[in-house]
């Protein structure tokens, strides 16, 4: 087993516990907050997956599907505290996003080599990861 092949293992080891734990909500679970000035499932998902696109761009630009015009915007710190369904994308959308971005992600670690790794990340990303293989397997992560 590589790096990469850990990254792919971490990437599909969390997309199983993320599954484990959605599967069997309805939609209206997707709005409790949990606690007080929480954020609900819906906006935590959202706000997850335009994440997850960002930081792809740092380490494979153009490889993962664009998000819909205007999704960063939806889940922002301003939305969090919106209790509007509305507002937000529905889950079957978000959830058939989710699944397009990770499958694209794990083609694009796929991709990589031993040396791509290695490659320093980009300065704003210093305080979660130094190169780009910690760019990926914090994508496991978060």
């Amino acid at each position: 087993m590589n790096t990469i092949d850990t990254i792919e293992y971490s990437l599909n080891s969390s997309n199983m516990i993320v599954h484990a734990y959605i599967d069997d909500l309805t939609p209206e679970n997707w709005m409790v907050r949990p606690t007080d000035g929480a954020n609900h499932l819906l906006w935590q998902f959202g706000h997850l997956l335009h994440s997850t696109k960002s930081l792809a761009e740092v380490c494979f630009p153009g490889e993962l599907p664009e998000l819909p015009d205007g999704f960063g915007d939806k889940y922002t710190t301003e939305t969090s505290s919106s209790d509007n369904p509305e507002i937000f994308h529905a889950v079957d959308e978000l959830l058939s996003l989710y699944e397009t971005q990770r499958q694209a992600l794990l083609k694009a670690v796929a991709g990589l080599s031993e040396d791509d790794l290695v490659k320093p990340a980009p300065e704003n990303l210093e305080q979660i990861a130094k190169t780009i293989g910690e760019v990926c397997e914090f994508q496991a992560l978060h």
